[in-house]
């Protein structure tokens, strides 16, 4: 977005509002699609779910690089500990299940 002024009036808009990156982003687009100027520039935005993977995976190799030690878990309890062990165990299975969808998308792509 280049006009100024309807930068200022925006941003305006967003503290009158109180608004959040996705309802300002969302406004933008708004406004965006009823100009003539509208256009969309740069690469296709990418889907949700790739940003969220994304953030996942730079998570994971954080963690690996880290390497867990006896030391990391010394403050929590058997309770917590369990609690954490369950959302691990959770979000594999979250991601087990997008790894069957892109399986099945590859190899449909592979056969067209």
């Amino acid at each position: 977005m280049k006009d100024t002024q309807e930068k200022t009036e925006l941003a305006q808009l967003a503290v009158e509002r109180s608004l959040g990156k996705r309802e300002l982003g969302e406004e933008i687009r708004k406004r965006r699609a009823g100009s003539e100027s509208g256009a969309r520039r740069g690469r296709k935005a990418l889907p949700a779910f790739v940003k969220a993977f994304n953030t996942v995976r730079k998570a994971a190799q954080s963690i690996d690089a880290e390497q867990l030690g006896p030391s990391d878990l010394r403050d929590f309890g058997v309770d917590q500990a369990r609690d954490y062990l369950a959302e691990v165990e959770q979000t594999l299975e979250q991601l087990a299940r997008l790894r069957g969808q892109l399986a099945e998308r590859v190899a449909a792509m592979a056969a067209a």
